[in-house]
């Protein structure tokens, strides 16, 4: 298979990830009627859920708008078998879909999990940690 075909996988995966993790907060925000709007970047890749009615949510919703990326971690690791036995574009696209969508779990993720009221606090602030969670600010060698 071409460079170009993985390319393409690889970008496409990165693309939908980033969609179906904002559509996991975006989703749990909609069943707990917080009046969800997705943000977007420039480039059409949605970057964040506002939550209308932050200030009325229940902290319950806050957590499971958090934890919500999280039941992709499953997937993810399944799908990591599946692309060692079928190495193709297909399944290269197939596997880090549902990677991308754990690995760009923010802080800001998390301490809604962790604390729900902290988290809401720094919402209506705008003092959110933006920062992925499982990728490192700096690698040194």
């Amino acid at each position: 298979m071409s460079l170009l075909q993985y390319s393409i996988a690889l970008i496409g995966s990165i693309m939908l990830g980033g969609y179906l993790h904002e559509l996991s907060h975006y989703f749990v925000g909609w069943l707990g009627n917080t009046d969800p709007k997705l943000r977007w970047t420039p480039l059409l890749v949605p970057n964040g859920v506002d939550h209308g009615k932050i200030e009325t949510m229940s902290p319950t919703i806050i957590r499971f708008s958090g934890i919500s990326v999280l039941v992709w971690i499953p997937p993810a690791i399944l799908s990591q078998f599946y692309l060692v036995a079928n190495f193709s574009p297909i399944q290269l696209f197939q596997s880090l879909t549902p990677l991308m969508v754990v690995m760009m779990t923010s802080n800001s993720d998390i301490a809604a999990v962790r604390d729900p009221e902290l988290f809401r606090e720094k919402w209506m602030n705008e003092e959110f940690d933006r920062k992925m969670a499982f990728l490192p600010d700096k690698i040194q060698i």
